[in-house]
């Protein structure tokens, strides 16, 4: 009993705790180190942050710093002409000149005064310009469904046809070319106006070059062929980058709205589709006689644009029946505000709308086998421009009616005669906004006025007419019902009934439909 309580008296031996010391003071070191090198690490990685971020910052300042020292410069070289705003084109709206518009008598071209010097800029050739200089004036020319049509078929008939073989994806293919009538006089009276001709196509050089040599193989009239790396991304023709004053050039063309950036230069004629009867061209070498009294080409295109309307009534036979369009409020709206909720075609100083339903209208009357006319007591010079927009392959319009057209009843208003037109009245409608200005006035179908509205319906409406009028031998009758039911439902229109319920409404009411 005496040991174990002398051992609790004992002073503890201090050699027992030092290994359990040193175990500690090791691992407060450790964690000491550890917290030091991330302190560090942290430090470091902060720093090259910040060096990052000062490097990039001095790039963008020296960036900016670069960008204002080349506005200021240039600036500085630009002629003070160009500070203010200049037009490049005659103040008078520039319809593009229609295929009908060289019909006309000579002698009002050479009655015409002088030309008054446009107010505008010419602009010189840009350095990277397409052609050398020049100091004649310069006719640009397309090529397919301008100049020639071609086929990869032999055709049936046999009249001017040469055949070239050109390299197509590493082919060569027989190719069979229809030239133009008028083509080598056109080109001869360029000659003779001391014209450049330039030939400016959106073919390849490969398959559009062998033609050109079959059409000017002496090279004595075609002076430059321009193909289509020539041509901008939208393969349009732009005549500013090929280094010609624009005033001093002219550029025939089948579609020249989609084809021409400049199309206030352009001449359009009709899509050469092989008719031999084809005078678009021959009608063309009027321009080479007076283009010499007018310092500007586009005044001369632009008065030709306004110049009566080349279709003499009455209209050419067919054994179709026919369909009469007005224009204005009818297939169109025009505005001097710019539409913000659509798309629009603007033919200066106007703002075009296009009705909704223009575009199934055509299809369907075209399926239905009509022949389509557009009858409007509009100038051929607005109106033009407007009918190319809305049908630009004159796939669905076969003749175009202008002001010169109608009756003048008074000052500003014009009756629509459609007895001078040479069409059966029993095969015959109209569709109007202005009924009453029609004559017969049985023939017409009332139109409500469109003044821009998107929700509008009326033609959609009217697209069961092309299936019930085949039921009756006088399309009058048909007409007679649709107005009909026009005022009968006048409510409901309001409420946009759908075309089925209307043919439901029509084949309710008539007998033997």
């Amino acid at each position: 009993m005496v040991q174990p309580l002398q051992s609790l008296f004992l002073k503890p031996d201090i050699s027992d705790e030092k290994p359990e010391r040193g175990k500690t003071s090791s691992l407060v070191k450790h964690i000491t180190d550890t917290v030091n090198a991330s302190v560090t690490f942290v430090a470091s990685l902060s720093v090259a942050f910040a060096i990052c971020y000062v490097v990039i910052t001095l790039a963008i300042i020296l960036s900016l710093l670069k960008s204002l020292i080349n506005l200021f410069s240039c600036r500085k070289s630009t002629p003070s002409v160009l500070s203010k705003p200049v037009r490049l084109s005659p103040s008078r709206t520039k319809p593009v000149l229609t295929q009908y518009s060289f019909y006309h008598d000579q002698k009002v071209l050479s009655s015409l005064p002088p030309p008054e010097p446009v107010v505008g800029l010419s602009l010189s050739a840009p350095r990277n310009a397409l052609l050398p200089e020049s100091s004649k004036k310069t006719l640009f020319l397309s090529l397919r469904r301008v100049l020639v049509k071609y086929s990869f078929n032999p055709p049936h008939d046999q009249f001017d046809v040469f055949v070239v073989f050109p390299l197509i994806k590493g082919i060569r293919r027989a190719c069979y070319v229809l030239k133009r009538p008028g083509l080598d006089e056109l080109l001869r009276a360029a000659k003779i106006a001391s014209f450049e001709v330039v030939i400016y196509t959106r073919g390849l050089s490969e398959f559009a070059g062998p033609i050109i040599d079959m059409l000017d193989p002496t090279e004595e009239f075609i002076t430059h062929r321009l193909y289509q790396n020539a041509c901008t991304n939208m393969h349009r023709k732009d005549l500013v980058t090929t280094g010609r004053k624009l005033d001093r050039s002219v550029i025939i063309d089948d579609n020249p709205r989609k084809h021409v950036k400049q199309w206030s230069n352009a001449i359009a004629v009709r899509p050469f589709l092989g008719d031999q009867s084809d005078t678009d061209l021959i009608n063309l070498l009027k321009f080479f006689e007076v283009e010499r009294n007018f310092t500007d080409l586009r005044q001369l295109i632009n008065i030709m644009s306004f110049s009566p309307a080349a279709l003499i009534l009455p209209l050419p036979s067919t054994d179709k029946k026919t369909l009469f369009l007005d224009l204005d409020q009818t297939l169109i709206y025009a505005s001097t505000k710019q539409p913000s909720d659509r798309n629009y075609f603007v033919n200066e100083p106007y703002f075009i709308v296009k009705r909704p339903g223009v575009e199934e209208l055509l299809r369907a009357a075209h399926w239905a086998s009509f022949e389509i006319v557009i009858f409007t007591a509009a100038s051929a010079g607005y109106a033009s421009p407007i009918l190319d927009w809305l049908d630009p392959s004159n796939k669905y319009i076969t003749h175009r009616l202008y002001r010169d057209a109608c009756t003048a009843i008074n000052e500003g208003c014009y009756e629509k005669d459609l007895t001078t037109t040479g069409r059966r009245l029993e095969w015959s409608v109209i569709i109007d906004d202005s009924p009453k200005l029609v004559r017969p006035q049985e023939n017409a179908i009332a139109m409500r006025p469109f003044k821009g509205d998107s929700s509008d319906r009326e033609l959609l409406n009217l697209l069961w007419f092309f299936d019930v009028q085949s039921r009756f031998n006088d399309i009058r009758i048909t007409a007679k019902y649709v107005n009909d039911l026009h005022h009968a439902f006048s409510n409901q229109r309001k409420k946009h009934i759908d075309g089925t319920k209307w043919s439901n409404c029509l084949c309710s009411r008539t007998p033997n439909l």
